[in-house]
This record gives structure tokens, C-alpha cells and sequence, in this order.
């Protein structure tokens, strides 16, 4: 059985999630065998609606969302997907745990900000917190993302040579079997500058040490994705911004989607260090899938 896990907001957050969901669906290779399963859960803040009840009843009003969530389902969905409707007081923990129990292929949840939209909160106070905890791969879609928005393009997966990006190439090489696209492997270094020369040799010293490291990182590459088992796959290296080259690669292969390694960084550890996936999935206008180093959804079947 391959399951999806649908974290459900009855909010216009959550359309585009509801979207790529139904693209999944009707991509995935188990479907004609009634092997796949999507299970969309929406999970109640009990606390908050506890205390804005003022004795009315609990359970009339969950009953109203049980409905409010079946009828957002199955106006995208239809009869695809089994509804969950559960009280608790973080949403993220609800998702983390229905996705570990069910043995989730792929958590999906969507995102504050649309595309090529600029806001302080991009990716919001759920999405946020499941990026930390990354139960299970994870996509996060972008609010306004239909099944218009799919290309035929690849599945770019970003790499960086060491063992961390292990799962997510390995679960883009799956998610590729699984959905029948291609896919294509991205790696970007952003070298330092040559604090202490004198600025007019800036420009020249940037393009040769860019040169020395696209020569180099080349066969590095390659020797990576062919030690993993993906030797054929084709590749790009590039120097720069990390997030913005990433998605310069995503634009130029014309991308379906985005697959990317996570490490898990703490509230505090983000402070000190910015993370390449959570800053990607809430700048990308593709689904962005975060895959921690651990996961075992990673793992072809």
C-alpha cells in the first residue's frame, strides 16, 4: 500500500496541497491497482475552541468541521481520499504522528505565501514546525499550485556530495519511478570572496576561482551519483546563492518539482544557520519536498 498523508486547512492555504494531491493521485503508479490511499487529516485547536465555545457544544461544532473538511476534500478530490478530523492542541504533531503511523510516502501541507509572492511569513506556523521535524518526507505546496502548473519536466533533486543528501536523491529516484518523470540532480557550492585583493582584481579572481570549481565539482559529482547507484543521471553544478541557483536550475529543466535534504535545524540552530530547504520551499513556485537524512520513505520499494 502506498499512502499519502494530507494535512487539511479549510483555509485557501491549503488549495494547492488539495491540487498536488490530486495530481499525485492520478500520476501514481499504484492507482490502477487500488494500492494508494490518501488520508487527509484536519486537526482542530481543542484549546482555542474550548475556550471560544462559552458552554456551547464541543462535539456539534467538531461534527462542523468533520463536514466543512469532507466537503473541501471532495471538491477537489472526490471520493479519492478517507477524511480525518481530530481535536488536538499542535496541528503539527497530529500530521507527524497520522504520517509516522500510516508508514506515509509523502506528507503533503501547503503554504502561506503564493507564488512569486513576497511576505515576512512564507511558509507558516505549521509548516514551519513540521520542517523541523520532518516525520516523513515532506511537501510543501505553494497556495495558488494546480494541476495546470505541472510540467513535463524532471524531478530536481539537490545534492551536495556527502552522505546527508543520501535519502533525498534517493526518494527523488523514487518519487520518479512513482509519478513517471525524469530526474535530474543539481549541485551549487556559493564560494567565499577574496576579502584583502584590491577590487579591481575582484571580478577577475571570482570568474577563475568559478571556473576552477565548475571544473572540479564536475567528476566529483559524477563519482558521487554514480557511488549511490545513479550514475546515469544527468546532472548540473553551478556556483552562487544556493536558493536562488536551485531554482535557476528549476527554471531552465523547465522542473515538475523540487526534492532537497533537511537537517532538522532547531529554532535556535536557525539563528546561526539559515536552511537551504525551508528557505527553498518557501520561495519555490513548485512543490518542494524535504527529505531528512534519516528517513526511511526514502528507500525504493
Amino acid at each position: 500500500m502506498h499512502t499519502w498523508v494530507l494535512g487539511l486547512d479549510l483555509r485557501e492555504r491549503s488549495q494547492g496541497a488539495l491540487h498536488f494531491a490530486k495530481w499525485v493521485m492520478a500520476r501514481h503508479r499504484a492507482a490502477p491497482a487500488d494500492l494508494l490511499h490518501l488520508l487527509a487529516v484536519h486537526v482542530v485547536d481543542a484549546g482555542a475552541m474550548r475556550r471560544a465555545l462559552r458552554g456551547e457544544d464541543f462535539d456539534r461544532l467538531l461534527d462542523e468541521r468533520r463536514r466543512a473538511a469532507l466537503a473541501a476534500v471532495q471538491a477537489t478530490l472526490g471520493e479519492k481520499a478517507d477524511v480525518l478530523v481530530v481535536a488536538g492542541d499542535r496541528a503539527d504533531e497530529r500530521l507527524a504522528a497520522a504520517a509516522v503511523l500510516h508508514g506515509a510516502e509523502g506528507l503533503v501541507v501547503g503554504r502561506q505565501a503564493k507564488r512569486n509572492e513576497e511576505r515576512l511569513v512564507a511558509l507558516g506556523q505549521v509548516a514551519r514546525r513540521i520542517v523541523r521535524r520532518l516525520p516523513v518526507p515532506t511537501w510543501i505546496v505553494p497556495p495558488d499550485w494546480t494541476e495546470d502548473d505541472a510540467t513535463d519536466g524532471p524531478i530536481l533533486v539537490a545534492v551536495d556530495g556527502r552522505e546527508d543528501s543520501l535519502a533525498a536523491l534517493r526518494y527523488a529516484a523514487r518519487m520518479g519511478i512513482e509519478l513517471g518523470r525524469k530526474v535530474r540532480a543539481a549541485f551549487v557550492v556559493e564560494l567565499p570572496e577574496p576579502w584583502g585583493e584590491p577590487y579591481a582584481n575582484l571580478p577577475r579572481l571570482l570568474a577563475e576561482a568559478r571556473e576552477r570549481f565548475l571544473d572540479e565539482a564536475r567528476p566529483q559529482v559524477q563519482d558521487f551519483l554514480a557511488g549511490a547507484g545513479y550514475g546515469d543521471m544527468p546532472f548540473d553544478v553551478a556556483e552562487g546563492p544556493v536558493v536562488q541557483r536551485l531554482l535557476e536550475c528549476a527554471d531552465r529543466c523547465d522542473a515538475t518539482c523540487i526534492v532537497a535534504g533537511s537537517r532538522r535545524l532547531s529554532l535556535v540552530e536557525r539563528f546561526f544557520s539559515s536552511s537551504v530547504g525551508s528557505s527553498l520551499a518557501a520561495a519555490s513556485t513548485r512543490p518542494v519536498a524535504l527529505v531528512a537524512p534519516d528517513s526511511a520513505a526514502s528507500a525504493a520499494r
